[in-house]
């Protein structure tokens, strides 16, 4: 199977692959399924095939990958990802697939290192659902990723124009060049990009495996229906009314799952929760200010009165002292002339 060929089956299965990303049919609407299944399938030949040709060998490096055979890294984190949309009765099995899956995926790309060893201990390491800096930072940092990817997109797009246009052959060597190397660094992101979500996908999934474990089967059929729902609607995709059937009563399993959140819920929950919640309402703070203070006049009457009764005591004191020092001191020099 040559190069040519491999490049083939990448398109191929990625356009299935988008067609299933925009599809808005419900999570386990047969039809859905069936893409699901025929994507998983194409993935799979895909990575047969990359096998077969050594693509990838552990005596190269990074630097020996043709740039058209960088895309193939990713062939194993759409297997993980079409695992989890797999809707059926065995959602353990599949969630453990889907692992197997994001861990080769992230030790191929720590083997060439596509990321550095810094980078890849702090994907491996699970994010405490209550470090809210932790999550925000790795956001950020996914959302530049994205921003860089959507600029070499467009010089892409630019270099192609140019080469179209003709030119000397020292120039089109050159926009050949310039596009090689554009289009190795957005494939490069791109991975990256891949890479921090197959890390957060890897933690989500071990986390509801052991949710799931102390579930009964009902239970597990209902929560794997329910995984899948909030997926669609984290993607802001609205159920497809002709795919959705009216139900007169609500099964007894939706309220197990009222009462056993799936950990992504849990996980937003704690995310958006107000840290600082008010302790009293607006009028029970007004109310008790109001209870504190005092009516200004008779605050202002009081401290007057106060200072008018220091005013007073001043003035006797030095009265006092003042008859006493006459008393001692008489007009002709001569002391108590006056007593006796």
């Amino acid at each position: 199977m040559d190069a040519l060929t491999l490049g083939d089956l990448y398109t191929d299965a990625l356009k299935l692959y988008s067609a299933l990303e925009n599809s808005t049919l419900d999570s386990n609407d047969k039809k859905k399924q069936e893409l699901v299944a025929t994507c998983v399938t194409k993935f799979q030949d895909l990575w047969r095939g990359v096998d077969s040709a050594k693509v990838f060998s552990r005596n190269e490096e990074l630097d020996d990958v043709a740039t058209s055979d960088l895309k193939f890294f990713l062939t194993l984190y759409y297997l993980g990802d079409l695992q989890e949309r797999i809707v059926d009765t065995n959602r353990v099995h599949n969630l453990r697939n889907a692992m197997r899956c994001f861990q080769a995926f992230m030790k191929i790309c720590h083997d060439y290192s596509v990321i550095s060893e810094k980078e890849y201990d702090q994907l491996i390491t699970p994010i405490n659902p209550t470090d809210r800096a932790a999550r925000v930072e790795r956001l950020k940092k996914q959302k530049e990723v994205q921003a860089q990817m959507a600029e070499l997109t467009e010089k892409k797009k630019s270099i192609s124009r140019t080469i179209q246009e003709g030119g000397t052959e020292k120039e089109m060597e050159e926009r050949e060049t310039e596009y090689d190397g554009t289009e190795r660094k957005y494939w490069l992101l791109n991975i990256d990009d891949k890479l921090r979500s197959a890390a957060q996908q890897l933690h989500m999934s071990s986390r509801e495996c052991e949710m799931l474990a102390s579930l009964t089967t009902s239970e597990k059929e209902a929560a794997s229906e329910y995984y899948q729902q909030s997926i669609a609607d984290a993607k802001g995709r609205a159920p497809d009314a002709s795919q959705m059937t009216v139900i007169e009563a609500p099964p007894p399993v939706p309220v197990v799952l009222t009462q056993l959140p799936l950990d992504r819920e849990k996980i937003l929950s704690e995310v958006f929760m107000d840290r600082n919640p008010p302790t009293m309402s607006d009028d029970e703070y007004c109310r008790q200010q109001m209870e504190r203070m005092l009516p200004p006049d008779e605050e202002k009457k009081e401290d007057t009165d106060s200072e008018d009764e220091d005013v007073s005591d001043r003035k006797t004191l030095k009265a006092r002292d003042w008859d006493n020092w006459k008393d001692d001191h008489a007009r002709d020099g001569n002391m108590g002339s006056n007593i006796g």
